[in-house]
């Protein structure tokens, strides 16, 4: 029988756990999620009258979230806002709208996001001519 005194096999012990549950961890290491939200436009400079697309790309991770995904679209003209309508949906977390504005003046487009308890806004402003 083989004799290991107490001290050196508790020593023993700590530092085989100590190595396990070091790289158990690193094996199991993820990278934090969040909700990626982009609005984008095909056109730099608009004036009246005139469509144009907005483009509204949203992502969590790999995850496929169109289904439980609320995307709204906000107008606002002259600091007023005129209330908001729902994109189409493209696929693969991208949404489009279609518009032009009636009338000149600073008008600003609002996205806001909504997926399980993220909520996310993104903006772009024009400054509309004739």
């Amino acid at each position: 029988m083989i004799y290991i005194p107490i001290k050196k096999l508790l020593k023993l012990m700590m530092s085989i756990s100590a190595v396990l549950f070091i790289s158990g961890c690193q094996d199991r290491q993820e990278t934090a999620l969040f909700l990626e939200v982009a609005l984008n436009s095909n056109k730099e400079s608009v004036k009246v009258d005139e469509p144009f697309k907005l483009i509204i790309a949203v992502q969590y991770g790999e995850k496929e979230i169109s289904r439980d995904t609320i995307v709204e679209v906000e107008f606002i003209e002259n600091g007023i806002s005129l209330g908001s309508v729902n994109p189409s949906y493209l696929g693969k977390g991208k949404y489009e709208l279609e518009m032009k504005f009636i009338s000149e003046g600073e008008h600003m487009v609002v996205a806001h996001v909504e997926y399980e308890d993220y909520y996310e806004t993104r903006f772009l402003s024009f400054l509309v001519t004739e």
